[in-house]
């Protein structure tokens, strides 16, 4: 009689646990610590039992609060009882976090646990994130990883191959993956999930499978009474072989048991939609997260050029202190803006302690690059403006800066230089709303147009002439021109604003139209009161904010108590600035109780158009979208996300539904001859039929909120705050011609939005003639090969340099450091980091820093 071998079930136990969710971090605080502590007379208790957690956070906790706990997780990992998992900092959210940024949460965990266990995971997981992005394939692959475990999205969004499967990127990068169907924890009910569900005959196909177990989210970990439900496991399946196991070693026993690698399916795309409501909850935590991340990126990149030149030590504990307070906010129930009002607080706190800390060390760097420049002449201001970039970057500059003393308004005329000769520019109105004859000119607001190398400076000049009182002439608003439409026409842009509706009615970039009905249309949207969940589906909008009367433009800007023309109204659409750089637009909006103020920045030298907004929001369970109208041929959507390019027209999700994007759209002809792009500035969701775009704004539903049934009064019958309410702001920078030409050129485009031209008021103290000359720090050739990481190496003396290719070619290329020039080749798409050493050796590194074999 042949016996049929019995199926193995690897039974994973981790304790899913939520650091803040439906309470703040200190809650999290402690439950790591009893959790950990359960965990570990678990292992005590039971020979055969293993435990797997991930999240060097956790660990971190533990190490300082409990020492005597610590030590004996450490012993419990020498001997294999206890496993570390993941190697994250946190479980992340995969869908606001960028490519950098999900790069340090594995550099940052993984050294943590080399340091402290000696040990480094191949396997990652991110059991409850909400979507992962295709970009992430290689990411995983160039920290060190050869397999994933994921949750979501579950069985009815997306069809998966059941059990193990390859997930390939377009750079060619696969690794392992699987979707564990059972969700990731239990909660007590192990024998039940088993015996009741259909996760037994759902692994059928997969044969031996891998069963997630254990209580979660608020921690807990093992019960005993569910593992007395485990050890019975066996009697009542006795055809299935139950082993208290990892996830490292169900990978190695598929891959043995299943003819390797090359015999598993494969699967090429985004593990998505999940939560869609998540691409747009909390939109003021997701716009202060990509702020701190840029400033992240702008200051360690100064900060090695600086302290690579010896010109200042590198602040590494302070840059670690900031990517914590980054990589913290980027918890799966943070970024996506699920949790509750204390967790929105605490994060903006933590992302406001980022900031300080680095704006402190940005302005020490700056200044130590600065040293050697001279003298200013008496009564000029110097301003210094960076290139933080391995390319040449043009771009309009704004700055504010101090006379050497104080005037009346409109009584100076000022004027910037360059290299002795006049610089174009155009003096706005700034921050401060002094206007007394005597103060209102002591600050400048000035924008002016430069061309900076890469990797470099450039030092422009501010000076003044005080003007005879009867030359003096106050800003008056321009005129608007009769008609219905306002036209500005520059050398790379028509623009025409319907000043009845307020709108943008047609853009065109160099005499070809890319947008071609009413744009930027504030529509409001029915929506659900359910922090994850939006209604998915194109639809029609509920309403849309109008354009004010005259009387509701007046109450908005402010009353007749101070200024008595406001009583004859104001008219809503105005010239707010004009100048040789620029003109800006401004219109109000307004629905119920809430308006919006909507300004138009259209450069007058570049295909550029800067559209923000400034929200007044009192709606509930209701979604804000900005319609726009593109033309129909431009049909060919691309995303970026994730240090990757995805074509949006492969994605299995239908048109019209909610989907997600970080830095940049690119819109495109079928015929690849006219594009345009739309960058975000910390904005995730929109939505897209052929002819209509839809960027979201914001959302309002209560905190922390899933379902209310109708008959629960305690959630009913009593104010509960909601999300986004007040003063809110957002931004989307629309760029054509050359710039949207290609991924590569759009790619660009979006880090210099993202991270602009850095303007700095510095007084030299040096006593010489004749500034020090200056060249590129570093810079690259090939227009397709960005350096978008450049910091100190974590071990060593070695500059690390982080490359990604983004045209989708195989690309020669030649990276120049200090004069210094290194010929490479990149892969299509792919990712690649150097370390240069002291002695001129460039070493080519996987994303954790360590030299490839």
């Amino acid at each position: 009689m042949k016996i049929t071998p019995r199926r193995k079930c690897f039974l994973v136990c981790n304790a899913h646990l939520d650091p803040v969710w439906l309470w703040p971090w200190e809650d999290g605080l402690v439950e790591a610590i009893s959790t950990f502590r359960v965990a570990a007379d678990f292992c005590d208790t039971y020979p055969d039992f293993v435990f797997n957690h991930n999240e060097s956070l956790l660990y971190e906790w533990v190490e300082r609060n409990d020492p005597e706990l610590f030590a004996r997780i450490q012993d419990l990992v020498a001997r294999g009882r206890w496993h570390i998992a993941g190697g994250a900092f946190l479980q992340p959210d995969l869908i606001g976090s960028s490519g950098e940024s999900l790069i340090r949460q594995y550099l940052v965990g993984k050294r943590y646990f080399r340091d402290k266990f000696g040990v480094e995971p191949t396997t990652a997981y991110n059991f409850d994130s909400f979507g992962h992005p295709q970009g992430l394939i290689q990411i995983l692959a160039g920290c060190g990883f050869d397999s994933y475990v994921f949750c979501r999205p579950s069985r009815g969004e997306l069809s998966l191959p059941v059990g193990a499967f390859r997930w390939r990127h377009a750079s060619g990068v696969e690794i392992i993956a699987r979707r564990s169907d059972d969700h990731y924890i239990t909660q007590g009910k192990i024998r039940e999930e088993m015996l009741e569900g259909d996760h037994v005959a759902h692994y059928t196909e997969e044969g031996d499978f891998m069963f997630l177990w254990g209580i979660g989210n608020h921690g807990g970990g093992p019960s005993r009474a569910e593992y007395a439900d485990l050890l019975r496991l066996s009697e009542d399946l006795p055809e299935i072989e139950f082993v208290e196991s990892t996830p490292e070693a169900f990978f190695r026993h598929t891959l043995a048991v299943r003819g390797g690698r090359e015999a598993l399916p494969v699967f090429s795309g985004d593990f998505k939609p999940n939560a869609s409501g998540c691409y747009t909850s909390m939109q003021l935590v997701k716009q202060r997260h990509r702020r701190l991340e840029n400033l992240l990126h702008l200051t360690e990149k100064l900060a090695a050029w600086a302290w690579w030149q010896g010109k200042r030590e590198y602040p590494a504990a302070d840059l670690q202190v900031a990517w914590k307070d980054l990589l913290f906010t980027e918890f799966h129930d943070i970024l996506p803006g699920s949790g509750i009002p204390q967790v929105e607080a605490d994060s903006l706190a933590a992302l406001s302690h980022g900031e300080d800390t680095l704006r402190r060390k940005k302005a020490e760097v700056l200044i130590s690059l600065l040293r050697e420049e001279p003298l200013a002449e008496r009564e000029n201001t110097p301003l210094f403006v960076f290139n933080p970039h391995s390319w040449e970057v043009t771009q309009e500059v704004e700055i504010e800066y101090c006379l050497d003393r104080q005037y009346g308004p409109d009584s100076v005329v000022r004027r910037l230089t360059l290299a002795g000769a006049e610089l174009p520019a155009q003096f706005e109105k700034g921050e401060n709303n002094l206007d007394d004859p005597g103060w209102g000119e002591w600050r400048q607001k000035a924008v002016f147009s430069l061309t900076v190398p890469p990797l470099s400076y450039r030092r422009v000049e501010a000076d003044y002439t005080l003007l005879p009182p009867e030359q003096v002439r106050r800003w008056q608003t321009p005129p608007l021109p009769a008609g219905d439409t306002l036209r500005v026409k520059t050398d790379r842009l028509t623009v025409a604003i319907n000043l009845r509706t307020g709108l943008l009615d047609s853009l065109k970039v160099d005499g070809k139209a890319v947008l071609s009905g009413p744009s930027f249309r504030p529509c409001l949207f029915a929506d659900l009161n359910h922090s994850w969940s939006t209604i998915p589906t194109w639809r029609e909008p509920l309403a849309e904010m109008r354009l004010a009367t005259p009387a509701e433009a007046a109450q908005i800007m402010g009353s007749p108590v101070v200024n008595a023309d406001f009583a004859a109204g104001l008219t809503p659409v105005r010239i707010i600035e004009d100048g040789p750089i620029r003109t800006i637009i401004e219109a109000l909006f307004v629905h119920e109780h809430s308006y919006l103020v909507q300004r138009y920045l259209i450069s007058k030298s570049r295909p550029v158009l800067d559209v923000e907004q400034v929200v007044f929001w009192a709606e509930h369970d209701t979604m804000l979208k900005l319609e726009l109208k593109p033309r129909r041929s431009l049909s060919r959507v691309q995303a970026e996300n994730c240090y990757s390019v995805d074509d949006e027209s492969l994605s299995p999700l239908p048109r019209g539904d909610e989907k997600d994007f970080q830095h940049f759209l690119r819109l495109a002809d079928a015929a690849g001859e006219q594009a345009f792009g739309v960058i975000s500035h910390g904005t995730l969701g929109y939505s897209e039929q052929p002819g209509t775009l839809r960027l979201n704004v914001l959302r309002s539903p209560s905190y922390a909120t899933m379902s209310i049934a109708p008959d629960c009064q305690r959630h009913l019958h009593r104010y509960i705050p909601r999300q986004e309410q007040g003063i809110r702001t957002s931004r989307f920078t629309l760029v054509g011609g050359e710039l949207a030409a290609d991924t590569a050129a759009l790619t660009r485009a979006a880090y210099e939005a993202a991270v602009p031209l850095e303007a700095f008021v510095y007084f030299p103290t040096q006593r010489r003639a004749k500034a020090p000359a200056t060249r590129s720090f570093a810079k690259v050739d090939a227009d397709n090969v960005l350096l978008v990481a450049m910091k100190r190496a974590e071990e060593g003396e070695a500059l690390v340099l982080r490359l990604w290719e983004t045209a989708g070619k195989d690309t020669a290329y030649t990276l120049t450091v200090e004069g210094k020039r290194f010929r490479r080749r990149i892969g299509a798409r792919r990712l690649q980091t150097f370390r240069l050493e002291r002695d001129g050796r460039l070493v080519e590194t996987d994303l954790l820093e360590r030299p490839l074999a």
